[in-house]
C-alpha cells in the first residue's frame, strides 16, 4: 500500500515536471506560402515596382508558371540596376523567410535577395538567374521585418523567339515565397508568464525530490 502511494505521488509530480518543460518550448508553426493571386496577403505589403502576371510565351514568366503550376507569379518591373522590391510585414512585426523560387524574366543577371530587421540588412544572397531555369532558394532567415529582391547590374538580354524583339526590361519573376506565421511577433519562450513557468518547473523538481525521499 505504501509503495503504491509513493509510486502514485512520484508519477503525479513527474507529470508536473513534463508539463513545465513542455510549456518552456517554443513550437514552430507551419510555413505560409504567399499566393500572388490577386495580391500579396495584407501582412506582407510590397513597395517599389511590383505586379502580378499571367503572361504567356517562352520568357521566364512562363517557365516559372509551369514550374509552380500557378497562373500568377510576382515580378519586379525594372529598367535600372539597383531597383528594389521590398516586402514589409504589417505593423513592423517579425517573420522568418524560409525560401522562394526566382527566375530572370528576359535574360541573365545577378540579383540580390536581402533580409531586413528594421532598416538594417541582416542577410544578403547574390543569385545568378536566367530565363531558362528556376532557382529554388532555401534561406531560413529568422526574425525579419522585411525582405527584398534587387535588380542586378549585369543584365544580359536573352531574346525569346516569339516575343518582343529587343525588349530588354530587367524584370525578375518570383513565386512560392514561404514564410513563417506572417505578421506575428516572435513568441516568448513560454506560453505562460515567466513567474508561472518557474513556479511549474520548481514544483516539478520538488515533487521528484519528495518522491525519491519517500522511496528511499
Amino acid at each position: 500500500m505504501y509503495s503504491k502511494e509513493c509510486t502514485s505521488k512520484g508519477l503525479i509530480n513527474s507529470i508536473f515536471l513534463v508539463i513545465a518543460l513542455a510549456l518552456s518550448c517554443n513550437i514552430s508553426a507551419a510555413p505560409i506560402l504567399i499566393n500572388f493571386e490577386p495580391s500579396v496577403p495584407k501582412a506582407l505589403q510590397p513597395s517599389g515596382p511590383f505586379g502580378i502576371t499571367n503572361a504567356s510565351g517562352e520568357q521566364g514568366y512562363q517557365v516559372l508558371r509551369d514550374f509552380t503550376g500557378s497562373e500568377y507569379v510576382g515580378f519586379s518591373f525594372s529598367f535600372f540596376a539597383g531597383d528594389e522590391v521590398r516586402f514589409t510585414s504589417a505593423a513592423g512585426n517579425f517573420f522568418d523567410l524560409l525560401g522562394l523560387d526566382i527566375i530572370g524574366a528576359w535574360g541573365q543577371q545577378t540579383t540580390t535577395v536581402r533580409g531586413y530587421r528594421g532598416n538594417d540588412i541582416s542577410f544578403s544572397l547574390d543569385v545568378l538567374i536566367d530565363r531558362f531555369e528556376v532557382d529554388s532558394l532555401t534561406l531560413n532567415w529568422p526574425d525579419l521585418t522585411a525582405f527584398s529582391i534587387v535588380t542586378g547590374d549585369d543584365f544580359v538580354y536573352q531574346p525569346s523567339p516569339d516575343c518582343c524583339g529587343t525588349f530588354n526590361i530587367n524584370q525578375i519573376a518570383f513565386a512560392n515565397v514561404a514564410i513563417s506565421e506572417e505578421g506575428q511577433i516572435p513568441e516568448p519562450p513560454s506560453a505562460v508568464s515567466e513567474p508561472g513557468s518557474f513556479f511549474l518547473l520548481a514544483l516539478g523538481f520538488i515533487g521528484l525530490a519528495f518522491a525519491r525521499r519517500q522511496t528511499a
